[in-house]
């Protein structure tokens, strides 16, 4: 450091100002803008706020070492144009900031909260004058980012520099005063403020460390806990603009009567509430006749205290146009949610569930947001043939909704008229690409030998997408006029790729462990299912070649589900919700018609009794159903709406889920000892208590669940089971493909727990991951990328010790956020029901061609991870490339010495073999691994080049 740095930096650190107390600080005005280049030389000497104690760590306390591990101070200023941020930050591990999008807070960064309107300082969720801002290092630079949580984007005209000092690292940033909707800036004016320093850690793969100014964790969503920024300087700025529009950004009308500007008024009137008339809605349903976007009326849903999945609030029967659906193209309406109303709800989605011969459970499902939601939803109309019986308003919450919610103008969009659309698909040099495949308007064609292709469709704007093995698929749109020539000629990019070194070493003389595969490819089933599913032979088979071990009833329904009569319960605990098809004796059938099928059953402790329990096993083993495990309720922690003798906010405690756990395990131990029990089943294994609910709000030194549960169950527990979806948002491969390393953070965290917690008994205490995904079903869940996360994240629990897995879950329906975490999708491919997922693939290799007593193995890329295992006489490999741009040419290493000789084969799931359609919703390229084998003999070590995002599996023979 300079000698001028060096005592502009002790002038600026004269003045601190504290985190906690007021959290307030006072910041001065520029006459010349900072200059961002990565040096705190020249900026104004303005007050800095000082992060530097253990009391101020919010998250990681316990691994918080002192300021050289993470620390900072930070200046701010500003002039008429820019708000002006800078930190020297000391750090461990410093500038490590891989992710982007909503993950940006898992590494390195700064983070800024501002609200400039303080009429409500003591609300508890963002208004429309509320951002949170997070400014990114990247890479050493590589990467850099101010990212706009609440606006989900890049800000426009925003700018960041950094560089490393020996400590650390400097991040300056300058962020226009345009992007703060209402800002007000004059001397003694203030807006709310708080700031958050988060740190990677060691291992550079996720947030292990945050330090808060105000000493609140949950800054994020909370803005009562912020302080307060007050400008002392004599520049004025008034931003009276609408409030800046992100990229892709849509303004929210938040007023009630703001509606009708942007409703739609094309197509058929279905739903249009008027003069009272609800349109045959029944249910928690009343006329509104002020907030609407047509005509005079509007229906008014009552969900107030309402959360969880499948808020069945109203109904209808019979339903107006029935028989017009199956040729609407898509659906519109208008949703209204009230400021305020999701503040507790962390998200909110709503969907339409039709029924018809065709389909008896079509979701159409929406992501929403407060104010008002016009929403366009394409549909398939053949989904709906043989005419609407029954439609559900469903309503999906992580919290509870308050107040109402009002619906109007429900339309459906009638395909146009016919058309004729032809084109050609070549390559680069104009030569055509044989055997392309197009999917457009739901339809998929194949180029002929010259490239081209034709199809008739109506009129319509459309999205029309192209793949081929070997090339980039394309996506553009397509305008498809009737009575006119209509050409759409594509071009495709071949694959390019880098081509790296890599090297792995395999020790077969390196015994790590042996699990029992029928339980590591465990799936869960569930009550929802249309019961045809369960019986159909191509999906039985296909289900017989990934599992035997099933988890019933379901996930939540595990709390709700009266096994005698097939009810569902309501969340009063008392009323029925619904009573689905596959019921009990439904469940049983399919069992029984699975080989060597075991039952892992979910026992209802929340809403059933410990007779009903031990009945249900009693059932259980008449009908010949092989039962050895049995889990205590589901995801308590977020049922905080589920009521226990009128009480809400009852599960979410864990002494009040521990209580009866020790209730039925004591009655299920009296009678069946052999039986082993299994919780607390978190639904995020690192979750915390809250009582509220929302357990990602909960403070950091609330109870862990999996700990408070074993201090309290101990000598009545014989497996701990937890969830684990670890990248909820799913809106970033990379990032998802980053969490494949979770269970090395958590695993030993389970372990040391069982040990301290039940020392007599910790080496027979099994850990299971009793339901397991990516995330939410975004279109991730249904693209290779999901195969190669679930392929990785699987073999680290085999690795890491976990005793059994159930993955979330055997089949799929159409969600709204176009993907699915079914294994197989039993209805939207005609040619191919039950196909296969990217991920069935994946869980297909390991149970056929990967071995159940794994061996060490490693390689020395970040992107190439290499397991190796034995089993059915035979030594496997399990290497998953998890890089979409790089194939690696790999030197393995077998060992056996120089006079080895092996024969391999190779099984491979790549883009060659999987590439999913949005536009059609189903894979369009699924021909399952491919098998290739190695030309010749080969001795103690070999080479071979995996391709980018690929999985595969290698059978290593001695040769005769």
């Amino acid at each position: 450091m300079n000698r001028l740095k060096s005592l502009l930096v002790a002038a600026l650190i004269l003045v601190p100002v504290c985190a906690f107390a007021q959290a307030a600080v006072s910041v001065m005005d520029s006459a010349a803008p900072p200059q961002l280049n990565g040096d705190l030389t020249g900026w104004p000497k303005t007050p800095a706020i000082v992060l530097d104690k253990k009391e101020q760590v919010v998250i990681g306390q316990s691994d918080w070492t002192g300021p050289d591990m993470l620390s900072g101070k930070v200046y701010i200023t500003y002039d008429k144009d820019n708000l002006y941020i800078a930190a020297d930050i000391a750090s461990k591990n410093p500038q490590f900031n891989s992710q982007n999008a909503s993950n940006i807070y898992n590494g390195d960064a700064l983070e800024l909260y501002v609200g400039t309107d303080l009429s409500n300082p003591a609300r508890k969720s963002y208004g429309p004058a509320d951002v949170q801002v997070i400014i990114s290092p990247g890479k050493a630079g590589d990467g850099a980012e101010i990212y706009s949580m609440t606006d989900k984007g890049d800000i426009p005209g925003a700018k960041v520099a950094t560089s490393a000092t020996a400590a650390g690292y400097i991040l300056e940033a300058s962020i226009p005063l345009q992007y703060f909707f209402k800002l007000n800036v004059g001397p003694g004016k203030s807006i709310g403020f708080d700031l958050d320093l988060d740190d990677c850690g060691p291992m550079g793969k996720a947030r292990s460390l945050q330090m808060s100014f105000s000493g609140s964790s949950t800054s994020w969503q909370d803005p009562s806990t912020w302080g307060t920024l007050t400008f002392s300087g004599q520049t004025l700025y008034v931003n009276n603009s609408p409030k800046m529009a992100m990229p892709g950004a849509v303004a929210a009308e938040m007023g009630p009567l703001e509606g009708k500007k942007n409703a739609s008024t094309s197509g058929d009137l279905i739903w249009g509430f008027n003069g009272g008339d609800l349109g045959g809605f029944t249910g928690k349903v009343s006329a509104e006749t002020v907030t609407l976007t047509e005509g005079t009326g509007a229906m008014r849903i009552d969900a107030d205290g309402s959360q969880g999945w499948n808020q069945g609030l109203a109904v209808c029967s019979p339903v107006p146009l029935a028989n017009q659906w199956e040729n609407f193209k898509a659906i519109t309406m208008d949703i209204y949610f009230p400021e305020g109303s999701l503040a507790k709800a962390g998200y909110g989605e709503v969907y339409l569930v039709t029924q018809a011969p065709a389909n008896n459970w079509n979701q159409i499902k929406m992501s929403v947001h407060e104010g008002w939601n016009h929403i366009k939803q394409e549909v398939d109309g053949t989904q709906f043939k043989g005419g609407l019986t029954k439609v559900f308003l469903v309503f999906n919450s992580g919290g509870p909704i308050a107040g109402s919610v009002v619906i109007d103008n429900i339309r459906g969009l009638e395909k146009g008229a016919a058309a004729k659309l032809t084109g050609k698909v070549t390559d680069g040099s104009g030569k055509p690409v044989a055997g392309a495949i197009v999917a457009v308007a739901k339809q998929l064609l194949t180029a002929g030998a010259d490239g081209g292709f034709t199809v008739d469709l109506p009129e319509d704007d459309y999205v029309g997408e192209v793949f081929a093995p070997g090339f980039k698929s394309d996506k553009e749109p397509v305008k498809v006029h009737a009575g006119g020539a209509n050409t759409w000629n594509i071009t495709l990019k071949a694959d390019s790729y880098k081509l790296k070194s890599a090297v792995a070493d395999v020790f077969f003389d390196k015994k790590i462990r042996t699990f029992n595969p029928n339980y590591m490819y465990g799936v869960n089933i569930a009550a929802w299912y249309d019961p045809k599913w369960m019986t159909d032979p191509s999906g039985l088979e296909k289900t017989k070649a990934v599992s035997s071990y099933f988890r019933i009833p379901g996930g939540a329904y595990g709390n709700y589900f009266n096994w005698r009569t097939g009810a569902v319960m309501a969340k009063d605990g008392v009323s029925v919700q619904w009573t689905p098809d596959f019921n009990w004796p439904k469940m049983a059938e399919f069992l029984q018609s699975v080989p060597n099928s075991e039952a892992l059953l979910i026992a209802n402790i929340m809403t059933g009794t410990p007779q009903d329990a031990l009945d249900w096993i009693a059932d259980i083993k008449a009908k010949g159903i092989q039962l050895k495990y049995v889990e205590l309720g589901n995801e308590p922690d977020y049922e905080a709406g589920l009521q226990f003798q009128g009480q809400d906010k009852y599960w979410t405690v864990i002494d009040n889920y521990c209580q009866h756990y020790l209730e039925f395990a004591k009655a299920i131990k009296a009678k069946y000892p052999d039986l082993k029990l299994m919780g607390p089943t978190p639904a995020q294994v690192e979750n915390r208590e809250r009582k509220e609910g929302e357990p990602w709000l909960a403070a950091a030194d609330s109870p862990w669940w999996v700990e408070k549960f074993l201090e309290e169950c101990g000598p009545y527990v014989d497996v701990v089971s937890v969830h684990s979806y670890p990248y909820w948002s799913n809106d970033s491969d990379g990032n998802l493909l980053s969490k494949t390393d979770h269970w090395a953070e958590w695993i030993p965290k389970i372990r040391e727990s069982i040990k301290k917690n039940i020392p007599g008994r910790a080496d027979k205490i099994e850990i299971a991951v009793t339901e397991w995904n990516s995330g939410d079903e975004t279109p991730a869940t249904a693209r290779l990328v999901n195969g190669i996360f679930c392929a990785d994240y699987l073999a680290q629990m085999m690795l890491l010790g976990v005793n059994q897995s159930d993955i979330w879950d055997l089949y799929t329906q159409k969600p709204g956020l176009g993907g699915g975490h079914g294994l197989m999708d039993p209805n939207n491919n005609p040619s191919q029901p039950f196909q296969e997922r990217a991920h069935y693939w994946a869980i297909y290799m390991m149970e056929h061609y990967f071995g159940n007593t794994l061996f060490q193995a490693r390689s020395n890329q970040d992107d190439l991870d290499i397991y190796a295992s034995t089993g059915r006489g035979h030594k496997y490999l399990l290497v998953i490339n998890k890089s979409n741009s790089a194939a690696y040419n790999t030197q393995i290493n077998l060992g056996g010495g120089a006079k080895a000789k092996n024969k391999l084969d190779f099984y491979q799931l790549s883009p060659n073999e999987y590439q999913w359609s949005e536009n059609l919703y189903r894979a369009v390229i699924d021909k399952g691994p491919a098998h290739l084998k190695a030309s010749g003999m080969v001795g103690s070590r070999f080479a071979y080049t995996f391709p980018p995002y690929s999985i595969t599996c290698i059978q290593v023979d001695p040769a005769k």
